[in-house]
Protein backbone atom coordinates (compact mmCIF):
# COMPACT_ATOMS: atom_id res chain seq x y z
CA UNK A 1 0.00 0.00 0.00
CA UNK A 2 1.36 3.38 -0.98
CA UNK A 3 2.20 5.89 2.02
CA UNK A 4 -1.12 7.30 3.41
CA UNK A 5 -2.96 4.84 1.84
CA UNK A 6 -4.46 3.51 5.18
CA UNK A 7 -5.34 7.34 5.83
CA UNK A 8 -7.16 7.49 2.19
CA UNK A 9 -9.06 4.71 2.98
CA UNK A 10 -10.44 6.43 6.61
CA UNK A 11 -11.28 9.31 5.57
CA UNK A 12 -13.00 8.27 2.27
CA UNK A 13 -15.33 6.20 4.20
CA UNK A 14 -16.21 9.17 6.91
CA UNK A 15 -16.84 11.83 3.53
CA UNK A 16 -19.57 9.11 2.57
CA UNK A 17 -22.16 11.74 3.66
CA UNK A 18 -21.14 14.14 0.75
CA UNK A 19 -22.65 11.43 -1.60
CA UNK A 20 -25.63 11.04 0.58
CA UNK A 21 -26.49 14.56 0.65
CA UNK A 22 -26.85 14.66 -3.08
CA UNK A 23 -28.86 11.03 -3.25
CA UNK A 24 -25.73 8.84 -4.16
CA UNK A 25 -25.77 7.24 -0.60
CA UNK A 26 -25.02 3.41 -1.05
CA UNK A 27 -24.57 0.80 1.56
CA UNK A 28 -21.49 -0.45 1.75
CA UNK A 29 -19.86 -4.15 2.28
CA UNK A 30 -20.62 -4.35 5.75
CA UNK A 31 -23.79 -3.10 5.52
CA UNK A 32 -23.10 0.40 6.66
CA UNK A 33 -25.54 3.02 4.86
CA UNK A 34 -24.77 5.94 7.72
CA UNK A 35 -23.76 9.14 6.27
CA UNK A 36 -20.62 9.57 7.42
CA UNK A 37 -19.10 12.99 9.14
CA UNK A 38 -21.82 15.39 10.05
CA UNK A 39 -20.10 17.77 11.24
CA UNK A 40 -19.61 20.26 9.08
CA UNK A 41 -16.04 21.55 10.68
CA UNK A 42 -15.02 18.09 10.70
CA UNK A 43 -16.09 17.43 7.20
CA UNK A 44 -13.86 20.21 5.98
CA UNK A 45 -10.77 19.18 7.94
CA UNK A 46 -11.10 15.52 6.95
CA UNK A 47 -11.53 16.75 3.26
CA UNK A 48 -8.39 19.21 3.71
CA UNK A 49 -5.96 15.92 4.89
CA UNK A 50 -7.33 14.44 1.63
CA UNK A 51 -6.21 17.39 -0.20
CA UNK A 52 -3.16 17.26 0.80
CA UNK A 53 -1.88 13.53 0.98
CA UNK A 54 -3.44 13.74 -2.76
CA UNK A 55 -1.22 16.71 -3.09
CA UNK A 56 2.05 14.96 -2.44
CA UNK A 57 1.59 11.59 -3.19
CA UNK A 58 -0.43 11.65 -6.53
CA UNK A 59 0.42 15.16 -7.59
CA UNK A 60 4.21 15.63 -6.13
CA UNK A 61 2.85 19.38 -5.56
CA UNK A 62 4.63 21.57 -3.02
CA UNK A 63 2.66 24.17 -0.69
CA UNK A 64 3.44 26.90 -3.22
CA UNK A 65 1.71 24.93 -6.02
CA UNK A 66 -1.01 23.94 -3.26
CA UNK A 67 -1.78 27.22 -1.91
CA UNK A 68 -2.25 28.70 -5.60
CA UNK A 69 -4.56 26.05 -6.87
CA UNK A 70 -6.83 26.39 -3.61
CA UNK A 71 -6.52 30.24 -3.99
CA UNK A 72 -8.87 29.91 -7.23
CA UNK A 73 -11.80 28.29 -5.34
CA UNK A 74 -13.04 31.46 -4.41
CA UNK A 75 -17.05 30.54 -3.68
CA UNK A 76 -15.38 27.92 -1.27
CA UNK A 77 -13.39 30.63 0.06
CA UNK A 78 -15.78 32.64 1.22
CA UNK A 79 -18.02 30.46 2.11
CA UNK A 80 -15.57 28.96 4.62
CA UNK A 81 -14.56 32.50 5.89
CA UNK A 82 -18.14 33.57 6.48
CA UNK A 83 -18.75 30.20 8.47
CA UNK A 84 -15.75 29.65 10.54
CA UNK A 85 -13.67 33.12 9.97
CA UNK A 86 -10.89 31.86 7.89
CA UNK A 87 -10.73 29.69 4.76
CA UNK A 88 -10.12 26.86 6.88
CA UNK A 89 -9.37 23.79 3.97
CA UNK A 90 -6.81 25.80 2.64
CA UNK A 91 -5.09 26.86 6.32
CA UNK A 92 -5.39 22.88 6.87
CA UNK A 93 -4.64 21.62 4.19
CA UNK A 94 -0.86 23.92 3.10
CA UNK A 95 -0.25 23.21 6.62
CA UNK A 96 -0.58 19.40 6.95
CA UNK A 97 1.37 18.82 2.61
CA UNK A 98 4.28 21.03 4.56
CA UNK A 99 4.21 18.70 7.28
CA UNK A 100 4.21 15.64 4.71
CA UNK A 101 7.13 17.50 2.87
CA UNK A 102 9.18 17.72 5.62
CA UNK A 103 9.03 14.64 6.97
CA UNK A 104 9.78 13.37 3.72
CA UNK A 105 12.44 15.28 3.50
CA UNK A 106 14.08 14.32 6.45
CA UNK A 107 13.65 10.71 5.69
CA UNK A 108 15.09 10.63 2.25
CA UNK A 109 18.04 12.81 3.96
CA UNK A 110 18.46 9.79 7.03
CA UNK A 111 18.52 7.11 3.85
Amino acid sequence: MRPGGELFDARGGELRGVRHQFGWCEVSASGDSSPGIIDERARVEAAAEIEALVAHHVFDLDVDELEFILDSFDKVAGAETARFGEYLSRRMATELLHELVSRAASVSFAS
